[in-house]
């Protein structure tokens, strides 16, 4: 059996290009999302099941610099989401753990 252990930073699965954090990852019902728009964009978010079915949308728009995005995740079953954000500059998924 090979074990390792869990890592503990936040932007572990975050593309650093995009200069996005999830926090807290793990979590237990709070999930804040936070990026840096280097100018103003129109944004597409998901959060998807491990199956691929959709449980979030969000659109909206980022305006230029530090962006939040704040979503109560505590009604759904524990397990591993992928929250995807997509804009015209970019595209970036990452996994969240819910426990």
């Amino acid at each position: 059996v090979n074990c390792r252990e869990a890592d503990q930073n936040p932007i572990a699965d975050a593309p650093a290009a995009l200069n996005m954090l999830v926090y807290p990852n793990p979590a237990s019902d709070l999930v804040t999302v936070r990026f840096n728009s280097p100018t103003v964009a129109q944004y597409h978010l998901t959060l998807d099941d491990i199956t691929g079915r959709m449980i979030i949308v969000k659109e909206g728009a980022f305006a230029e610099g530090d962006n939040y995005l704040q979503f109560d995740l505590g009604y759904l079953a524990k397990g591993v989401y992928l929250l995807n954000l997509k804009s015209e500059d970019f595209n970036g998924v990452v996994r969240i753990v819910l426990q």
